[in-house]
C-alpha cells in the first residue's frame, strides 16, 4: 500500500497502473505500452524500452508503436509532434563536404529556431541546415487520451487499460437484434470514429472514408465486393454534423525540433520550435504547416 510522506494512504485500492488513468496526455511510448498491456512504471520499462534490442521489446508494444506513428504521420490521429534533429556537420571522410543524412533522416534548410535552455532562457536563431529524423520522437511526441480512445474505437480495438469496462452495446448496434439496421449502425459507428479525425477535411469526407474502409462489415458492398457509393453517401449524410458544408477548418500546430549540438551542455536540453502562425496553407504531416514564403522547408 502506497503512503504519502504525511502517512496517509494515497493508493487504497489503486495500483500503479491505475494512476496512469489520471493522464489526459501521453507520449507515444507511454500510449503504446498501455495499449500493449504493459505498465510504463515498471522498472526501466518506459525509460529504456526504445534502447532495448528489437527482440527484447514486447511484440505487442512494437505493433502498437508502429500503428500510432503511422496514424500520427498520416494525420489520422491528432498529436503534438516533436522531431529529433542535429546540426549538419562538415566532414572530410571520403572527400570534403557536409555529411549526408541517413535513410531515416532528412535535411531541413534555413529553419528559424526558437532555442531555450534549462534555465528558461530563449532566443531566435537561424540554422542553415539541420538533419531531422523522419519519424516523430516517440518520447516527446504526445497525444490526448480522448483523441486516442476515439481513434481506437474507430479501429474497433478496445484495450483493457483504456476501456476497463466493456461497452454495453446498444440494441440498434447488435447485428443479432430483430430490428438491426446496418446503415443506421454504420452511420453511428462512423460518427463515433470521426471524433478528432477531421484534420482540415470536411466531416462528410472523413465519414465517407471510414465507411468505405468498413463497407463489408455493414453490408455496403455489392455481390462483386464493390462499395455501394449510394449507401455510403446516405450514411455519411446522416452522420454529418455540418450538413451546411463550407470550407473545412484548417488545423493549426507547430513543429518542435529537439536539437543536440556540440555546444550544448551534456545535461542541457535544447528545444527548437519551428512555429508558423496558422492557419496553414499546406500540410504533409499531422499538425505541421508550410509557410508560403519559405519554399525550402519541406513541411
Amino acid at each position: 500500500m502506497a503512503t504519502s510522506k504525511y502517512g496517509s494512504n494515497v493508493a487504497r485500492s489503486f495500483t500503479t497502473l491505475d494512476f496512469w488513468r489520471i493522464c489526459d496526455e501521453l507520449s507515444l511510448v507511454q500510449a503504446a505500452l498501455l495499449i500493449a498491456g504493459e505498465n510504463p512504471s515498471d522498472e526501466g520499462m518506459e525509460q529504456y524500452i526504445e534502447q532495448w534490442p528489437i527482440e527484447r521489446q514486447p511484440s505487442e508494444y512494437r505493433a502498437a508503436r508502429a500503428a500510432l506513428i503511422h496514424a500520427v504521420i498520416g494525420r489520422r490521429l491528432p498529436a503534438k509532434i516533436v522531431y529529433q534533429a542535429r546540426d549538419r556537420n562538415w566532414v572530410s571522410t571520403g572527400g570534403y563536404g557536409y555529411e549526408p543524412p541517413d535513410s531515416n533522416e532528412r535535411i531541413v534548410k534555413d529553419a528559424l529556431l526558437r532555442v531555450g535552455d534549462n534555465d528558461g532562457n530563449e532566443r531566435f536563431t537561424p540554422s542553415p541546415e539541420l538533419i531531422v529524423d523522419t519519424d516523430p520522437d516517440p518520447y516527446r511526441t504526445t497525444i490526448m487520451v480522448d483523441a486516442l480512445k476515439s481513434w481506437l474505437r474507430g479501429r474497433d480495438f478496445r484495450p483493457q487499460f483504456f476501456f476497463p469496462e466493456k461497452d454495453e452495446q446498444a440494441n440498434y448496434l447488435d447485428p443479432a437484434h430483430a430490428r438491426y439496421a446496418p446503415k443506421l449502425a454504420a452511420a453511428i459507428r462512423a460518427w463515433e470514429a470521426a471524433e478528432g479525425q477531421d484534420s482540415g477535411r470536411s466531416p462528410k469526407t472523413v465519414l465517407a472514408k471510414w465507411l468505405r474502409e468498413h463497407a463489408v462489415q455493414f453490408g455496403l458492398t455489392d455481390s462483386e465486393g464493390k462499395t455501394n457509393e449510394t449507401g455510403i453517401e446516405e450514411c455519411a449524410k446522416v452522420a454529418n454534423w455540418e450538413p451546411r458544408g463550407g470550407a473545412p477548418r484548417t488545423p493549426e500546430g507547430s513543429l518542435a525540433i529537439t536539437v543536440a549540438t556540440g555546444a550544448a551542455k551534456k545535461n542541457s536540453a535544447l528545444t527548437a520550435d519551428r512555429a508558423i502562425p496558422g492557419p496553414y496553407t499546406h500540410s504533409k504531416s499531422n499538425g505541421l504547416g508550410k509557410d508560403p514564403s519559405d519554399e525550402d522547408i519541406p513541411f
